[in-house]
């Protein structure tokens, strides 16, 4: 950890900081969660649930208030872990307040005389196949995916700004495209930064007296989403007199930041993935090595039976030799003769001894492969078992998100 004053820890300058249980716990019990929460750029329920999470104590009401008053009192011990819980805790660098600021005066925006982006042409091109909604709004993208949902009238101004919102972003270094919005439905095309945040713009609805339909009033609101990686949005809109134009640099900054947790996320859960995949194939390796043991068996005795059978079909050539006479030996005798010893070397296995002998103690790899060769619908069954156990298979566990701060 870096030190911005003496005897006071802070992480807001590093890119990813981990800890050890025992270290977290050290630092819930040093100082309050609210200021321990703002150091690592969470709010102080973001930061309780992390340590519910990591099963970790935390001091109880009116604990620092005895402290400051002098009080020296016991702190919970930290438990054994239950099973399954990750052994460090992990936290993603969030901007300091001042470097947030001078992030969002670097942002570049076009003057509007630039060729639009591609994915506003895109948009573009799926407005005449665009549906209405019952406010009236065409739902301007995919069918399960609008990037924009504005009225005709808003559909330029909206336009415009997917394309400014997309220049700025690439001109941070980060790509804006055209794709699947989720994993499960790839015909749900959307606009994506860095393949993962898809962005989108849509017009307010006002709620009009009850039972009329709530009706667009012109304000525009532009959107990132954190799917897959939690559930959730941040949006940027008109307010007063301020349009959301004027709050691009401030989402741009965001939606880089935001972009950056989401590779770190997706990178740790890969990593998490991969170690319980390893992890997992350890514990099957035993039980994988008897049913090897008796593949081998019964393949050694398949080539045993072959062989026998191969042999006697050539004793039996052998003896029809020497039985058939002369004058039976016929052009139509021989193409047979031929035929049944040539099927008798296809069944020997010692014609393909190069090939016979199989590795005893093969990889983990090897194994699974092997087993679902062999057993396709059991593997699929373990599978599918593995995959309700596993916590990194089908989701990125929920995080905290950094929030933009107010200047």
């Amino acid at each position: 950890m870096s030190s911005s004053t003496p005897g006071k820890e802070t992480i807001t300058s590093k890119a990813t900081q981990q800890l050890s249980r025992q270290e977290f716990y050290e630092l819930v019990w040093m100082r309050p969660i609210q200021q321990l929460a703002s150091e690592f750029g969470l709010s102080d329920v973001g930061l309780a649930k992390i340590c519910k999470r990591f099963a970790i104590p935390r001091p109880g009401r009116g604990y620092w208030a005895q402290v400051r008053a002098g009080a020296k009192l016991k702190r919970t011990r930290l438990p054994r872990p239950p099973k399954g819980t990750p052994s460090v805790v992990t936290f993603y660098r969030v901007s300091a307040p001042g470097e947030r600021a001078g992030n969002v005066a670097h942002v570049q925006l076009g003057d509007g005389a630039e060729a639009p982006h591609a994915v506003a042409l895109w948009a573009a091109s799926r407005i005449g196949a665009a549906e209405t909604d019952l406010s009236g709004r065409l739902l301007i993208g995919s069918e399960r995916g609008s990037t924009l949902c504005v009225l005709p009238a808003t559909v330029e101004r909206a336009l415009q700004l997917l394309s400014t919102v997309a220049h700025a972003l690439e001109a941070r270094g980060l790509l804006v495209h055209v794709g699947p919005k989720w994993d499960h439905a790839p015909e749900a095309l959307s606009v994506l930064v860095d393949g993962r945040l898809p962005i989108s713009i849509d017009e307010h609805l006002e709620q009009g007296p009850a039972g009329d339909v709530a009706r667009a009033v012109g304000r525009l609101c532009l959107r990132v989403h954190f799917l897959p990686y939690r559930s959730g949005t941040r949006s940027w809109r008109d307010r007063g007199r301020r349009r959301v134009e004027d709050h691009v640099a401030r989402a741009v900054v965001f939606i880089e930041e935001a972009a950056t947790v989401a590779r770190q996320i997706e990178e740790e859960r890969e990593r998490e993935e991969r170690e319980w995949l390893r992890t997992e194939r350890r514990r099957l390796r035993p039980k994988r090595l008897r049913w090897y043991g008796r593949l081998l068996a019964g393949y050694l005795n398949h080539q045993l039976r072959e062989w026998q059978r191969a042999r006697e079909i050539r004793e039996f050539l052998a003896d029809y030799e020497r039985r058939l006479p002369l004058v039976a030996r016929t052009a139509r005798a021989e193409g047979w003769r031929d035929a049944a010893a040539a099927y008798a070397d296809k069944l020997d296995p010692l014609t393909r001894v190069a090939w016979m002998a199989k590795p005893l103690r093969p990889s983990d790899l090897a194994l699974e492969r092997l087993f679902a060769k062999y057993n396709p619908d059991r593997a699929e069954r373990e599978q599918f078992h593995r995959d309700l156990l596993n916590p990194h298979s089908s989701a990125i566990p929920q995080r905290s998100w950094p929030r933009p701060r107010t200047h």
